[in-house]
């Protein structure tokens, strides 16, 4: 975690557009943190602090995890006042344990989960915290990513061979690298990024630890590193989505699409939830092109917008309330 917390501090001193972002971006808190108490180091404590508890400027870090249909601890109507006491870490799945001593090992006290902290069995409370997802992530100071886990059982450290990693110094006098790590770029989909409702959380956060199978990376809009390059590096276009989601932003209204044909390649558990999953995304960038979109479909542009196709000519159109000139009606990716 000393790379993690290097590369973080590199970002918050010297990351001009990270700097901006955080400054230009929402000021509200959520409704709920964790608090993580901790005594050398080792979690000693948690619970649930309401939003009117908090010190204006509360600084936190946010998780993004599958729940993989995993049977996990839950806030609830009825676990409502006890979490505010203390939430007991036995039964707690290992993704939210090892977030937690991310947290402490980052400097930080609080966290934001979404299992943890909306109420699972109220549906205005589900409703509410969902409208606000995009601004939860974008306040936040960096987004814990249990990238390589199906579920939330599976944790944010792994276990690893040392083979990925052969250290190797280059004779080049005119390279500032004293070695660098030769390692399999030939790496498959990490589950967490399969998911649709991710997409929204990668794109809006200002930093990223992506916690992998096989290695540790992250992200931001200034610059990408991993344990195989552990050298920030500027990312560019093809980057990923935190690139496209800023680029967009800057009155490039085409780029869209990019992130629709990464978010329609990606897994829903349920088609009612093809635009609320991406709509925390798509009110963000409305606001800062100044542009409405329609169905998905930008509307001072709708008809060069209904030239997009499908990757496969006879995907099934989906029984949701889209109509079908609009790519939320097809079930498959779209570009």
């Amino acid at each position: 975690l000393e790379l993690a917390r290097t590369w973080l501090r590199t970002c918050q001193k010297t990351h001009e557009a990270c700097r901006t972002r955080a400054t230009n971006g929402p000021t509200s808190l959520p409704s709920r943190l964790i608090k993580v108490r901790a005594l050398e180091g080792s979690v000693t404590h948690l619970n649930l602090v309401p939003q009117d508890d908090l010190p204006l400027g509360t600084k936190y870090l946010t998780l993004s995890h599958c729940w993989g249909g995993a049977d996990i601890v839950k806030l609830t109507e009825a676990t409502l006042s006890p979490f505010q006491i203390s939430i007991n870490p036995i039964g707690l799945p290992k993704s939210f344990l090892d977030s937690f001593q991310i947290t402490v090992s980052l400097g930080y006290e609080f966290i934001w989960i979404d299992s943890l902290c909306i109420i699972q069995d109220s549906r205005m409370d589900w409703e509410c915290e969902a409208a606000r997802m995009a601004s939860i992530y974008q306040q936040s100071v960096c987004t814990i990513a249990a990238v390589g886990s199906e579920n939330s059982h599976g944790g944010c450290f792994k276990s690893r061979s040392t083979l990925c990693f052969t250290s190797c110094q280059l004779a080049d006098a005119t390279s500032e690298r004293s070695g660098v790590y030769v390692g399999n770029y030939r790496l498959p989909r990490q589950p967490l990024h399969k998911r649709a409702w991710v997409l929204q959380e990668r794109a809006l956060s200002i930093r990223t630890l992506n916690f992998g199978s096989e290695m540790l990376e992250r992200d931001c809009v200034s610059a990408q590193a991993s344990e195989w390059e552990p050298e920030m590096l500027k990312p560019d276009i093809r980057s990923g989505v935190k690139c496209i989601f800023y680029e967009l932003c800057q009155q490039r209204s085409i780029l869209w699409w990019e992130l629709i044909r990464e978010y329609s390649s990606c897994e829903l558990s349920f088609h009612s939830d093809k635009w609320p999953a991406i709509q925390g995304l798509a009110t963000e960038v409305e606001k800062k092109l100044g542009y409405k979109l329609h169905f998905g479909l930008w509307a001072h542009r709708l008809v060069d917008e209904l030239l997009w196709t499908t990757t496969f000519p006879k995907e099934e159109r989906m029984n949701i309330d889209a109509p079908s000139w609009s790519w939320l009606s097809i079930d498959g990716q779209v570009y």
